[in-house]
Formats: structure tokens, C-alpha cells, sequence
């Protein structure tokens, strides 16, 4: 239980985040709720399934890959790469509802696009300092 304390602790934001597009994109995912109607205009009922699922598995692989670091310490880097792909994962889903967002309704959607364009600068922000990070591990011969 310490661990995943200490997991949670320097990562409220990132964990926080990562949770609540897992549990917004299962739902969606599974088909039970309805999407976002920007999704539901743009995209057919595969693609806004798929959107959902891609939301849960990025949220989950970034929740996965912090908390693995703590439970596996010699496996640093490995939860460092899980998380970086879903973040990936993260800033193309959530890309996807910008342009939907911008697509279907135009200037009144402008401050919600940057609101959530700025999610996703920060996940591609993080995924450059997670390469930063393995590059250092790597440089000082960590593996």
C-alpha cells in the first residue's frame, strides 16, 4: 500500500488525469453511454467506440506504467515507456475531439478546443521529458 502512496505522490495531476479519461472512455467504450455530440457528428459508431477504447487504454497504460515503477524498480525504464505510449495515446485521442469539437461547431468551441488543446500539449510536454529522463537513466548506465 506505501507504494502506490508514494506512486500517487509525485504524480497527482498525471494520475488524476489518466483516471478520469479511463473511466470517461470505458462507458463510451462498451457502447453504454452516449458520446460527446462533436464525436457522435463527425465520427460513425465504430470510430466513436474506438474513440472511447482508445481513451480507457491510454488513461490505463499511464496509470499502469507509474505504478509499475514503484512495484517493479528494476523495471524503471519499461514503466517509463508504458506510460509514454499512453500518453501517446492520450494526446491522439484527445486531438480527436478538438478538430471534432472545431468541426462541428466552429468559433463558439474555440475556448473549449484550447482548454483540451493544452491537455494535449501537456501529454506531448511530458512524453519529451520521459525521453529526456531514459536518456539520462541510459547515460549513467542505468538499463
Amino acid at each position: 500500500m506505501q507504494r502506490i502512496v508514494v506512486a500517487w505522490s509525485g504524480f497527482q495531476f498525471e494520475l488524476l488525469i489518466a483516471i478520469m479519461c479511463m473511466l470517461t472512455g470505458l462507458p463510451l467504450g462498451f457502447g453504454v453511454a452516449p458520446s460527446p455530440s462533436s464525436i457522435a457528428a463527425v465520427l460513425p459508431t465504430f470510430g466513436q467506440i474506438a474513440w472511447g477504447i482508445s481513451l480507457s487504454l491510454g488513461g490505463a497504460s499511464v496509470v499502469y506504467g507509474i505504478v509499475w515503477r514503484y512495484f517493479k524498480p528494476t523495471q524503471f525504464i519499461a514503466g517509463l515507456y508504458i506510460e509514454r505510449g499512453g500518453l501517446y495515446m492520450l494526446a491522439s485521442s484527445v486531438s480527436c475531439f478538438v478538430i471534432a469539437a472545431v468541426v462541428f461547431a466552429g468559433a463558439p468551441s474555440a475556448f473549449v478546443a484550447a482548454f483540451v488543446g493544452a491537455f494535449v500539449a501537456a501529454c506531448i510536454s511530458r512524453t519529451r521529458s520521459i525521453k529526456r529522463e531514459i536518456a539520462i537513466i541510459r547515460q549513467h548506465g542505468g538499463d
